[in-house]
């Protein structure tokens, strides 16, 4: 069988089975190394970003805060309490317990940013400390205290305490901090002249 929907990531649940996510709520699955694929209910329509599994638990994130988890080998899957409206892009576990997952929506004022954190395997989601403006696309822990969220526009945040606060990594060069308008100097013999400048906002 053919698919034409869009899909946006996949993941192995062990040796032999796959699953592959994307738009309209399409849950694709294959349990002989993606020879044959079959589609499973995924019981929403909504779009789906990134699939993530977790000691055989499996979490799909999605669009307009949607969290899907399943603990059957991906046959049946529920939907997670909703906290935010941000579409959620990127999902990871530091433990069985203990995840983050990452977002925003340009449609929204501030960009309705988000990073959850769960404490008990996805049961409850609660909204992390941020300064940031931008969307959020993807998170990434090497430890339970270290990690770094990037996002548009050149964004890293990093936190050290394991994600109770998330501020600007310093060694990021490539985002502008400030508007800053530089001195233009008119050249006489030419008619044209360029004025170089910076921004911190996204999008213009």
């Amino acid at each position: 069988t053919w698919w034409t929907d869009a899909l946006s990531d996949a993941c192995f649940l062990d040796s032999m089975n796959i699953f592959a996510v994307g738009m309209d709520g399409k849950i694709l699955k294959s349990n002989d190394l993606g020879n044959n694929w079959e589609s499973v209910n995924s019981t929403t329509t909504k779009y789906l970003f990134a699939i993530k599994n977790v000691n055989g638990n499996l979490y799909i994130t999605g669009e307009s805060g949607l969290v899907l988890f399943s603990n059957d080998y991906g046959n049946i899957w529920q939907s997670q309490t909703r906290v935010t409206t941000a579409h959620l892009f990127g999902i990871h576990f530091t433990s069985s317990n203990d995840g983050y997952i990452v977002g925003g929506r340009s449609d929204a004022p501030g960009g309705n940013n988000a990073i959850l954190k769960t404490k008990d395997a996805g049961v409850t989601w609660q909204k992390q400390t941020h300064s940031s403006n931008f969307i959020m696309n993807d998170v990434f822990f090497v430890n339970d205290s270290t990690g770094w969220i990037v996002g548009n526009s050149g964004l890293i945040l990093k936190t050290t305490n394991g994600g109770v606060t998330f501020i600007e990594d310093i060694n990021n060069l490539t985002q502008p901090k400030d508007f800053l308008l530089e001195q233009n100097y008119p050249n006489p013999f030419n008619p044209s002249t360029r004025i170089s400048w910076q921004s911190s906002v996204d999008g213009w």
